[in-house]
């Protein structure tokens, strides 16, 4: 609706269905692609050769362990155009996150680890923030039990841009469960 043209992609043909289906419902479907990818091996997938002025994770990321999050960000450095935008949001529920996450600040300062450490990336922004999930909770307050439909968790958000050259990236296996529920959108400016 703000004049994008959005690739997304998930490795799970299911979630892709639901996506089809709710731009269809938006009003979107003739600006929207959405595939069946692995995102530990774009460079097999019909991504292959693409380039996005924006990359959108929106908790993807966080579903890898520290020792495969590089392969995750090699296959995603390709897709980006040159001066491209990567737009991270990383949630930190602890209860959600795996064990190797300590929070908002160590997680901070594990991204700008990865990103400009390892691969040279600009850190141009780090945001705290809540996002909210779609996933119920029962709350217990004063021995009284409510019902919340949605659940705000806290965030990080962060925007980097790329250098101007990536190293070649390499062949991976599959995503684990963990992805399934996570979302990576491209967008195009048209």
């Amino acid at each position: 609706k703000k004049g994008y043209t959005v690739v997304g992609f998930d490795f799970s043909e299911e979630a892709i269905e639901v996506a089809k289906k709710r731009a269809k419902e938006a009003g979107v479907e003739d600006r929207a692609l959405f595939l069946v990818a692995d995102a530990l091996s774009l460079g097999e997938s019909a991504l292959r050769g693409r380039k996005f002025d924006t990359i959108l994770d929106c908790a993807c990321l966080q579903c890898f362990s520290p020792d495969v999050q590089p392969k995750y960000l090699e296959e995603i450095a390709p897709l980006m155009a040159s001066k491209g935008t990567f737009i991270l949001f990383v949630v930190c529920n602890q209860s959600q996150l795996r064990s190797w996450c300590r929070g908002l600040r160590w997680m901070e300062q594990h991204l700008e680890n990865k990103f400009h450490g390892t691969f040279g990336w600009r850190i141009e922004e780090v945001f705290h923030t809540q996002f909210i999930e779609n996933i119920p909770m029962v709350r217990i307050t004063k021995g009284v039990r409510s019902f919340e439909a949605v659940t705000a968790s806290p965030c990080l958000r962060m925007t980097a841009t790329r250098p101007s050259t990536f190293p070649s990236a390499a062949v991976a296996a599959g995503v684990g469960f963990a992805a399934a529920v996570a979302a990576l959108v491209f967008m195009r400016r048209r």
